[in-house]
């Protein structure tokens, strides 16, 4: 046998951060019966060496040199990653980091306090998660002492919190590159939630990779951002997305500047288009078709998604991603709107979502799936698109848009549709532009 330490008093309450206010609440706290010793220490110190029940008893000046870990980072199966840790972090060029072993999903969030006055400091802390490996990245970016603080919930929608881990983090530098760079969106943690691995959605590093990709990405190149995903079949798939300007606090909906792009069952991936510099937060949503059909909405919309608890009626949360542009590529169109059905297929043309009245234009889609596609205007007139003669599942046509401003709108007939409908897949604006005006 061996000896478990159990304190009644301490697992009979538990403190909650919520709305930044700590309360207490009356609860049973499991960690503290029967609690293992190399965890327990974290938390207490015998005044006998024995009772630390530990292999290789720590002196006091050990103990007190420990980060403060408490019951819930321990209930929330955390771990701290390979590296010694003390109760403080020095900064190198401004910022720490630190990283977490997760055994099971936990929300997590973080702050960073000023040591000086305890005020907190709003968007100085990025939380991603990679794989089983939770980094936590705090950036004062100038000279003090500061509190970074780990809070955790099981349920990672929740915004009721509990104090996980808090460490003291001295910075003895300036990083004026990050203080030009403005603060990280209060977005909350970045990564796959568990709906991911229930749709087998995966953001990877390249194609055919099997290693998960940074939900914080940095893009320097002013050209389009490609971003490769797997996902299982039959899935309905959605994104929204966010520019945060890098000065104050305004934000703007740009959700037609990513496209979902399928060429074949490997050959996914996201295209996104950053016309500024700034934050962009990019949401994926996935839910299953046939789910989504037995539940009797219109499975051809995607406008169903929650902003921010992560999935609407229909579609779950299965990805938080933030995109750090430092090079933004100016006046760019933004893509047509596509519909959480579109998953699947490629678009060759037009890539544009605004289309001149009265122009031809011509409509290229892969849509392997499909035994027919088909452009409306204006939810009228109905025009069939042309497989190649191959049967390669490439439909086409030149077509004029008309001469009355609308919607222009794709259509396609899946295979597997026993009732032989049409999806909406694409939505274009017909338009009349200033240019063209002054020329008539």
């Amino acid at each position: 046998g061996c000896w478990r330490f159990v304190n009644v008093a301490w697992g009979g309450r538990r403190l909650r951060q919520q709305g930044g206010e700590t309360t207490l609440r009356l609860g049973c706290d499991n960690f503290y019966f029967l609690t293992e010793p190399d965890e327990h220490i974290f938390e207490h110190y015998p005044d006998e060496k024995r009772w630390q029940l530990l292999r290789s008893p720590i002196a006091l000046s050990h103990f007190m040199k420990l980060p403060l870990l408490k019951s819930p980072f321990f209930n929330a199966g955390m771990r701290l990653k390979k590296g010694k840790y003390d109760d403080t972090l020095v900064t190198q060029n401004g910022r720490v980091s630190l990283k977490i072993g997760l055994t099971k999903f936990v929300g997590v969030s973080c702050q960073l306090q000023n040591r000086s006055d305890m005020s907190a400091m709003r968007g100085k802390t990025l939380v991603r998660l990679i794989g089983d490996v939770l980094h936590v990245l705090a950036s004062p970016a100038q000279p003090g002492t500061y509190f970074l603080n780990v809070f955790v919930t099981p349920d990672w929608t929740s915004n009721e919190h509990e104090l996980a881990a808090s460490f003291q983090v001295k910075c003895a530098e300036n990083n004026f590159d990050r203080l030009a760079l403005g603060r990280y969106p209060e977005v909350g943690f970045l990564g796959a939630t568990p709906a991911a691995q229930k749709y087998g959605v995966s953001f990877l590093t390249s194609h055919g990779a099997k290693t998960p990709m940074d939900p914080y990405y940095v893009h320097n190149s002013k050209e389009v951002l490609r971003m490769p995903l797997v996902f299982s079949p039959g899935l309905k798939i959605a994104h929204q997305m966010k520019c945060y300007q890098r000065a104050g606090k305004s934000t703007e909906q740009c959700d037609d500047y990513a496209l979902l792009q399928c060429r074949g069952k490997q050959q996914s991936e996201y295209w996104i288009a950053c016309p500024a510099d700034g934050y962009y937060f990019f949401t994926v949503y996935a839910a299953e078709i046939a789910a989504a059909a037995g539940a009797g909405g219109d499975a051809s919309t995607a406008e169903s998604v929650d902003d921010e608890a992560g999935g609407g009626e229909e579609l779950e949360c299965v990805y938080r991603l933030l995109i750090d542009c430092r090079r933004g590529m100016g006046k760019v169109p933004p893509y047509p709107n596509q519909t959480s059905l579109f998953s699947g297929c490629l678009l060759h043309d037009p890539m544009q979502k605004h289309l001149d009245v009265g122009r031809k234009y011509t409509f290229r889609l892969e849509a392997k799936h499909c035994r027919a596609v088909a452009v409306v205007l204006n939810g009228q007139t109905w025009i069939d698109l042309q497989q190649g003669r191959s049967g390669n599942g490439v439909w086409s046509k030149k077509l004029n848009v008309g001469e009355e401003l609308g919607e222009l709108s794709v259509y396609g007939q899946f295979d597997t549709d026993e009732d032989g409908k049409f999806n909406k897949l694409l939505d274009y604006d017909i338009v009349q532009r200033l240019s063209n005006v002054s020329k008539s």
